[in-house]
């Protein structure tokens, strides 16, 4: 799980990282990798894995948790619907267990549903730094591993906003049609893995002369700003040992020694030729792997709707000491047995619970053991608290919030999850 941990720093990009910290001497706002947005967890902070292909070979790719991608030649068209040919890069993301899900504040709820996951993944498609999408008679293959396979799962779509997602479009799995995945044809695969990992790390905040306010997004050109950041993520990372500068497309660019250090794992890939009767006819066992196609790019969830005998209305206030001291306070409900992460309402009276408004009732399995996790901010300083229970049909959970750091909060996490 520590690699899990690293990787989900890896590919924080330095444009979704940008939070401001006061510079003393310069009294000049700087770009810090330490924070991420306005919530402590975002699904940015996912590491990508990024896999390299050509568009005109039939290609199967695995992911470092054990997902595998099986993507058959011109399977890709452009935005205009025209065929793609030559090089692919295809980015895929891993979110199977519940750290995973908390770490990228990927809740899982479908229109105000309870969902109940089997992992979730992310999968898109450039070349030449455009936009694909899949053609139309085509379809990705897709095995996910799991513990244990659950009954009546479907996929859905997850459509991401304002760092919230919401899963729709469920469509059933079908495992009994998935021969579709083997197209005639052809009697090899080029088979992609991650033959090694490094671990890398920085320790670079860094300004812009020019720009007054660089903790906007858009304050710095996305080309200059992704210049920058290959120069600080190169070779194993930029470590210094004193405040410097670095001069990019004639632009001054001012590096602040910053601490702790931003860690994360890169990786090394490896391909081989197999012949096709050696390699992913989707015969695995059934029991412990999710298999499935899909027909469009972006976040996929294997869900079902949860159902639980033990549900009821049940009066669940949660409340934070000091509330108005904090900023972007953020609450969610992480269950013991299930998969399950819900995100929290905000009620006017500044308490929280776990519905869509202020009079309508929290519905909740009495007995089963949940934990509340709240995020928030204060002076740029992330701040939580925890707290595991068991539901009642009526309870009032008041909480107080005290500082951290994101690396010893996914620490606590991890021991905890």
């Amino acid at each position: 799980m520590k690699g899990r941990l690293l990787i989900i720093l890896a590919v924080l990009t330095l444009i979704a990282c940008e939070n401001t910290v006061q510079d003393n001497t310069q009294n000049k706002n700087i770009i810090s990798t330490e924070e991420a947005g306005n919530q402590v967890f975002t699904a940015e902070e996912i590491g990508a894995q990024v896999f390299s292909i050509s568009s005109n070979i039939d290609t199967t790719l695995t992911g470092k948790d054990g997902t595998v991608l099986t993507i058959f030649k011109n399977s890709f068209i452009d935005t205009n619907g025209r065929p793609i040919s030559g090089e692919v890069t295809i980015e895929l993301k891993e979110c199977l267990d519940k750290l995973d899900m908390v770490l990228s504040n990927l809740t899982t709820t479908s229109n105000g549903q309870f969902l109940e996951s089997g992992g979730m993944i992310y999968i898109n498609a450039t070349s030449d730094n455009q936009q694909l999408e899949i053609a139309p008679n085509k379809t990705i293959g897709v095995e996910v591993p799991t513990d244990n396979v659950l009954n009546d799962m479907q996929i859905y779509e997850g459509n991401l906003a304002d760092n919230s997602v919401n899963w729709i479009n469920p469509s059933p799995i079908n495992v009994e049609n998935e021969q579709e995945f083997l197209e005639p044809g052809f009697d090899s695969m080029l088979v992609s893995f991650i033959q090694d990992t490094v671990y890398k790390s920085h320790n670079v905040a860094y300004n812009v002369d020019g720009f007054s306010d660089v903790g906007k997004h858009d304050e710095i050109p996305t080309e200059l700003s992704s210049k920058i950041g290959k120069q600080i993520y190169a070779g194993m990372g930029m470590i210094l040992t004193k405040d410097s500068l670095m001069i990019v497309d004639g632009y001054k660019v001012n590096l602040f020694k910053h601490d702790p250090l931003t860690q994360w794992e890169d990786y090394i890939y490896g391909e081989k030729w197999v012949e096709i009767g050696a390699v992913n006819n989707f015969v695995e066992d059934q029991s412990t792997t999710y298999i499935f196609s899909l027909k469009k790019l972006g976040w996929a969830n294997i869900d079902r709707l949860f159902s639980d005998p033990r549900t009821q209305e049940i009066d669940l206030i949660v409340s934070v000491k000091e509330f108005d001291v904090y900023d972007n306070i953020y609450t969610s409900m992480i269950f013991k047995n299930q998969d399950m992460y819900l995100p929290g309402y905000q009620k006017k009276d500044k308490t929280f619970s776990f519905t869509h408004g202020d009079y309508e009732k929290t519905s909740l399995p009495i007995g089963e053991t949940a934990t509340i996790l709240i995020t928030a901010y204060k002076d740029s300083k992330p701040f939580y608290s925890i707290k595991t229970f068991e539901i009642k049909k009526s309870q009032n959970i008041d909480l107080t919030l005290k500082v951290t750091t994101k690396e010893d909060l996914k620490k606590e996490l991890e021991k905890m999850l």
